[in-house]
């Protein structure tokens, strides 16, 4: 490598002691745990396979049979992981996640709300104002609450946001809650998007059951995403997919989605076909491993050193929802922890006005980092 490009990439980094990634850039010598990337990077074959399509310069648009090999990965993953069995027709290649909220919300129907229970994935509202789309916020600050939810779908045709795992609060929904939930939608005319880019990070003792599984009538009234940015942290790579059950919107889409520049990129789905592997999946096993001890360590740091926070360990997820209410702060707690403990985090207040006592902790980070961050926020309170 010459000097030029050592010279390049030394530039990108915030501090050379530090991973890559814009968690630690956002807010320069602050402990990173805001967005949600992981400091653990990605499995070594998968660069290796990147590095391997660079030499080759596959760097065009997003060949059909490549897309189709990624489909066939985004299948077999629900099938082999996840017990949900679908043809590889109903796949449809995305950048990411949001993309995908895009163009749903084109073919979902129109001129009705859209209800996004909170605490929320924060980009969540402004994708739906962006598409002229009114927002219901539905709070539940005690966890997915059917009853509330029914209580706001009085529009038929309405749409709403599922999060399953739950980002910001790592909480999987059970097979009676998405069977309840399956059959409020059809009594009230409403469909979903489901969000299920967590699916992959969920922690022993929980099970990932996708929305669309759960019935025929559960197919088609929902659109799934899923993506390897989190449980393979590959974000950049701008990777991910689109399921669609229902046959006349799946033909929407496609009237819609006509150029290739919406639909991925080659290096994307090498990511996604490495990633949803046999191999993938057992290097995310031992990761998992690792962000369940580091989920361990936050329950017992925060219960002896900030026994007034309150926070339940997320069954999914290397992200953490912390209640700070009890500490009777004059500012946000993620301004107090930022300015006084050095600790960047992702505002409670992002996620839903409701919450501005809280913050989105990401614990995908080292032991050391996480004692740091947890002394530091406790040396603050007590000053």
């Amino acid at each position: 490598m010459s000097n030029r490009t050592d010279e390049f990439f030394s530039r990108l980094r915030a501090d050379q002691a530090l991973p890559h990634g814009r968690k630690w850039a956002e807010q320069q010598g602050a402990i990173g745990a805001g967005i949600a990337e992981s400091d653990f990077g990605t499995a070594t074959f998968i660069k290796e396979r990147l590095a391997r399509a660079v030499q080759e310069d596959l760097l065009s648009y997003l060949p059909d049979n490549l897309a189709e090999l990624a489909s066939e990965a985004c299948s077999e993953l629900y099938r082999t992981r996840f017990g949900w069995t679908f043809p590889t027709s109903w796949v449809r290649a995305t950048p990411d996640v949001l993309s995908a909220l895009h163009i749903a919300l084109e073919i979902f129907p129109q001129h009705t709300p859209v209800i996004i229970p909170s605490p929320w994935y924060s980009p969540f509202p402004g994708v739906c104002e962006s598409m002229n789309r009114e927002v219901v916020s539905v709070p539940m600050p005690n966890g997915f609450d059917l009853e509330l939810l029914a209580d706001s779908l009085r529009v038929p045709g309405s749409i709403v946001l599922l999060c399953n795992p739950h980002n910001p609060t790592g909480e999987v929904l059970d097979r009676e809650t998405l069977t309840q939930l399956a059959e409020l939608a059809e009594r009230h005319d409403a469909y979903l998007f489901v969000d299920e880019i967590h699916a992959p990070l969920v922690y022993a003792g929980s099970t990932h059951i996708p929305f669309a599984s759960i019935s025929p009538e559960a197919a088609q009234r929902s659109i799934t995403a899923i993506s390897p940015s989190k449980g393979w942290n590959l974000p950049g790579l701008k990777a991910a997919h689109a399921i669609i059950p229902n046959d006349q919107l799946r033909g929407h889409w496609d009237r819609l989605d006509r150029h290739p520049v919406r639909s991925g990129s080659p290096l994307g789905a090498i990511g996604i076909a490495s990633a949803y592997s046999d191999e993938g999946l057992a290097w995310l096993d031992e990761l998992i491993l690792r962000f369940d001890s580091n989920r361990k360590l936050l329950t017992a740091q925060l219960n002896e050193s900030l026994p007034l926070a309150q926070y339940r360990e997320p069954q999914a997820t290397y992200l953490a929802w912390i209640n700070f209410a009890d500490y009777e702060l004059d500012v946000s707690p993620a301004e107090f922890l930022l300015q006084r403990a050095g600790v960047a985090t992702v505002p409670g207040g992002a996620c839903g006005t409701q919450f501005a006592h809280h913050i989105r902790f990401n614990f995908a980070t080292s032991p050391e980092n996480i004692e740091r961050a947890i002394a530091g926020a406790a040396a603050a309170l007590t000053r």
